[in-house]
């Protein structure tokens, strides 16, 4: 973003209560807080009060995490609210403010979705102050408040049982209608395929072949970008000398500021046989040509040794949709929804259901198994799960031997792919007989003279 309005701070401490038994304030120890101010240089108050009561509402700051990405959102604000050359309190704007701050935002060639996101935002920050300076006036629904809000037609629906009930999703006048195109739609077989072509264009094997796993490891597991760079050495070779017929992977569920939970995901045992060659053979022999201390993540930049960032991540896929020429560029969510959605399409056809009312029904009145859906996904709500509901028939009785079963249909899809490249590989030289017998164990194949 041009003119920046936030930085972030690290070893920050938060005032959290004052302790009667110990007689003394507590505080919290903060990393990577967003510190907002005006384009002056002005610390922005209210701004940054709204940061700490996020902070304190347990949302990740990992790299900035949920936090920084809010404090993106109301940055807009805190501009256009600037530019009024503080002709009012914040406390005092009115319902045309607010209508030309959305429509101002429409000049940088935003879509719908990004209006309306940043939108949103900027109402809770609102409500926020609203709170902050008991003016409940200034934000609401209907024509008593001088922002006037509107319900959505999500907050309309029959509430989920566990949920709480005091929650809102609220609209405004002003908001521009939602698109029809689905930017968060899952990536598709034939998207990924041009992907995996244009990594093997590269001549350098070792990041060929480390690019492969990164691409395989969003498809197969459907993880998170900061849950893909840290994943370690330790989870895949744990995974791997397993004796579970089919290996689970270990991985963080990284959406959490004060704790880091895991999650165990059903996975092809090549996949995790190609990860261990890409240690083996191409990143434990970097870490030690760097002579620097093995830190034990998996994926690794070539050129320092050190773990990736999720913006690497996100550039490599960038770079690798361009020149695929796909449009829009592929990002890491759309892996993610394509594993949630194939999952779900697994078990419909495992149990021959056809009605999602059904499902939903079962989804929501048995706790068994929305946890055992939720630990697949690593989602904190249910309610993240219904864009995939229309997807999603199943049974309660028999639900993990679906989920095997789903898995081995996965295994054997990758197993062909995984057949066809190795195989490849080895024609051009890349590896030698001896690694692709290896390899090639788990497909007792007898390899003869080389082609």
């Amino acid at each position: 973003m041009k003119n920046k309005v936030y930085s972030l701070q690290n070893n920050v401490a938060i005032f959290d209560y004052y302790s009667l038994t110990k007689e003394k304030s507590i505080f919290l120890q903060a990393q990577n807080i967003p510190f907002l101010f005006y384009p002056n240089g002005v610390p922005c108050f209210e701004a940054n009060a709204y940061m700490l009561h996020l902070f304190k509402q347990n949302l990740s700051t990992l790299h900035g995490g949920s936090l920084l990405t809010y404090a993106t959102l109301i940055s807009h604000f805190i501009k256009f609210y600037y530019a009024l050359n503080h002709k009012c309190l914040l406390t005092n704007l009115t319902n045309n403010h607010f209508t030309n701050f959305i429509h101002s935002l429409s000049s940088d060639e935003r879509s719908s979705s990004q209006i309306r996101r940043i939108g949103k935002q900027t109402i809770d920050f609102l409500i926020f102050i609203s709170n902050l300076y008991s003016k409940p006036s200034l934000i609401g629904v209907g024509n008593n408040f001088q922002i006037k809000l509107l319900l959505s037609k999500k907050a309309n629906r029959k509430k989920n049982p566990y949920k709480d009930k005091s929650t809102h999703s609220y609209t405004h006048l002003s908001f521009p209608t939602t698109q029809l195109s689905n930017p968060q739609s899952p990536i598709s077989l034939t998207n990924i395929n041009k992907l995996r072509e244009q990594i093997r264009k590269n001549m350098n094997y070792g990041c060929v072949l480390r690019n492969l796993c990164i691409l395989d490891l969003f498809q197969i597991t459907g993880a998170r970008r900061s849950e893909a760079i840290f994943l370690t050495v330790e989870d895949v070779y744990d995974a791997l000398n397993s004796n579970d017929s089919v290996p689970l992977l270990t991985l963080r569920t990284l959406k959490r500021r004060d704790s880091i939970t895991y999650r165990k995901i059903p996975v092809p045992k090549n996949f995790l046989l190609n990860i261990s060659r890409y240690i083996r053979n191409i990143r434990n022999k970097i870490i030690h040509n760097k002579n620097i201390k093995d830190h034990g993540f998996v994926f690794i930049s070539h050129t320092t040794g050190k773990k990736i960032s999720s913006d690497t991540l996100t550039t490599y896929l960038n770079n690798w949709s361009r020149d695929a020429e796909i449009s829009p560029p592929a990002h890491a969510h759309q892996f993610r929804h394509r594993f949630i959605t194939e999952k779900f399409k697994s078990l419909i056809k495992e149990h021959n259901k056809n009605n999602s009312d059904e499902f939903r029904k079962n989804l929501i009145s048995d706790e068994v198994l929305k946890q055992e859906v939720l630990q697949w996904t690593g989602h904190s709500q249910i309610d993240s799960l219904s864009p995939y509901l229309h997807l999603a028939v199943i049974e309660l009785a028999g639900i993990t031997n679906a989920c095997i079963s789903s898995t081995a249909s996965m295994n054997a899809e990758y197993d062909e792919m995984q057949l066809y490249e190795i195989i490849e590989d080895y024609k051009l030289g890349k590896i030698d007989k001896c690694e692709l017998e290896t390899f090639l164990k788990n497909f007792k194949i007898i390899i003869g003279n080389p082609p």
